[in-house]
């Protein structure tokens, strides 16, 4: 038995009933056999049974699984029906009292958590899988073959003359940035139903060019009966959208800014967020346009042999050229390389110049600002992206004019630190 202070007592009983009481309120709302009492109590029962030694444990263990048969007894009874997720959350709460009683904390905690989640995201989860494609089942085994498989077998060493590509380092923004694109690409699948500008926000977290493709596309086939005769309606959207697109791109590099070379972030912040900031403010200044529902977003998922394979030959263009260019020219070769390869894809960019920073090839400085000239190259792209698929030359300037405006703040900004440094 172990023996504890009363303050630690106190400590570990209120866990265990927050515990089971977060996931009784979930089970409660969703009118289950086992509510708020019953979870609190399953909670409370394992830490008390944690406290008194492992023979309880297991006893505790047994009453559960009594407990367990019972509710499903009485459910088929009841609507012929057994209550398996509702039998899995008791075991998992009795566990989570365990860990409490032996004086696990954020453990349990964190695991409770994720646990409600999952059980309060039925209908969605549900919807997802009952929408998931082959590619889509498909991608996820890629990115589990390329973090546990591939990942460990790739030498830590750089293997080249030059001393530019290291497969372990380059492997690893490859999974990064594939595990990025493809949890965007859930959320995407999830709520892209909501509307034309929630697809552009979660499309442009996966790819905002592709997105603009797609939307463009959609835009272009709406037809002047909801857009108006003139095509004012057109232009407004299309702008709307664009900008949408390119914040959640300014949001994504930022995070990958982060987790590849987080010292970068003092001098990527105030640029990108000056940016998303007027992005907003304009869109926020754009004229009402007709509301479009169902203008569902269909990207392919960024995790398949074809999409990594381009992914890592981008990525691996990129970090060479930005090395032997920074060898060559200093900070400025880096930056030109940086903003070539934004204007075709400004997540391999961001991650080759973090990756390069992360290994001290590349000054913390030089990649905080080698993402902004990314992100900014492409935004500029992303306007005559947007023209090109509506096909109406005399809608361009709007788009045109809005890209620049954001390139333009960023460019101010950098200006700024670097004057005030």
């Amino acid at each position: 038995m172990i023996d504890l202070s009363t303050g630690e007592s106190a400590t570990r009983i209120a866990l265990a009933l927050a515990i089971g009481l977060l996931v009784g309120f979930e089970r409660e709302w969703s009118n289950k056999e086992a509510g708020i009492r019953t979870c609190a109590l399953v909670a409370l029962a394992g830490m008390l049974t944690a406290l008194l030694g492992t023979p309880l444990v297991l006893a505790g263990l047994a009453g559960v699984l009594v407990l367990i048969v019972f509710i499903n007894l009485h459910a088929m009874r009841a609507a012929q029906t057994v209550e398996i997720t509702t039998s899995a959350m008791l075991l998992v709460l009795f566990f989570l009292g365990v860990l409490v009683g032996n004086g696990f904390y954020f453990l349990p905690v964190a695991a409770a958590i994720v646990a409600t989640l999952l059980l309060s995201w039925k209908m969605e989860l549900h919807r997802f899988a009952g929408r998931v494609a082959p590619n889509e089942v498909h991608g996820a085994i890629w990115l589990g073959l390329l973090a546990f498989v591939v990942y460990p077998l790739l030498p830590d060493r750089y293997i080249d003359k030059w001393q530019t590509v290291n497969p372990h380092a380059l492997w690893i923004a490859v999974i990064v940035v594939a595990a990025v694109g493809f949890s965007n690409y859930i959320f995407l699948r999830l709520y892209s139903a909501k509307g034309l500008y929630y697809s552009a926000v979660l499309g442009g977290l996966v790819s905002s060019t592709a997105t603009l493709l797609e939307l463009g596309a959609s835009l272009r086939t709406i037809g002047t009966e909801e857009v108006g005769e003139t095509g004012t309606g057109l232009m407004e959207m299309s702008v709307t959208v664009t900008l949408l697109a390119t914040l959640a791109m300014f949001g994504r590099n930022l995070v990958l800014l982060a987790i590849f070379a987080p010292a970068g972030l003092p001098w990527a912040v105030p640029a990108l967020v000056a940016m998303a900031a007027l992005a907003a403010v304009l869109v926020w200044r754009q004229p009402r346009a007709p509301k479009l529902s169902g203008q569902q977003l269909k990207l392919d998922s960024p995790i398949s042999l074809r999409r990594v394979a381009e992914f890592g030959l981008l990525f691996l263009a990129i970090q060479v050229a930005a090395t032997l260019a920074l060898r060559a020219w200093g900070h400025f070769g880096a930056y030109a390389v940086a903003v070539l390869g934004g204007m075709v894809n400004s997540a391999s960019a961001t991650a080759a110049v973090g990756e390069m920073a992360a290994h001290h090839t590349l000054g913390a400085v030089a990649a905080g600002v080698a993402t902004v000239l990314a992100s900014m190259a492409s935004a500029v792209v992303n306007a005559p992206i947007m023209n090109r698929v509506l096909g109406r030359k005399h809608l361009g300037w709007a788009n045109s004019a809005a890209m620049w405006a954001l390139a333009g703040a960023g460019v101010v900004v950098l200006v700024l630190q670097r004057v005030t440094l």
